[in-house]
């Protein structure tokens, strides 16, 4: 199985969050656009997160190893999303890179009962 095209995809939208961040300024990071909804900042920042999260969804992370992760992590000025953001694609492609197509293939399931793959 070839993931190559996948990544890239995933790539092509770190890029494109990477460049409209740039026209952010930090206090936009505070703002709510929809009322009782997530800021950008807290959007921006679950973005920035999503590979990583992802990455321990698929290896089976239980419920108290997420709430452990989100803890422990912030990604609260525009310089920080940036670099989470990048960061944690680098190691997303890295490892899913490193695969076989056989670890690709696998079935995992969530804590919350679906499976994926």
């Amino acid at each position: 199985m070839d993931c190559q095209a996948a990544l890239h995809q995933i790539e092509v939208a770190v890029e494109t969050i990477d460049q409209i961040i740039d026209t952010l300024l930090e206090e936009d990071l505070l703002k709510q656009p929809t009322p009782y909804k997530h800021s950008i900042g807290e959007l921006l920042e679950h973005l920035a997160l999503i590979c990583v999260a992802d990455r321990l969804i698929a290896n089976e992370a239980s419920k108290e190893e997420m709430e452990s992760f989100y803890s422990n992590i912030s990604y609260k000025t525009l310089a920080l999303i940036k670099d989470g953001l990048r960061t944690n694609f680098k190691t997303l492609k890295t490892e899913y890179l490193n695969l076989t197509d056989e670890e690709l293939k696998r079935e995992t399931t969530s804590y919350w009962g679906v499976t994926y793959t």
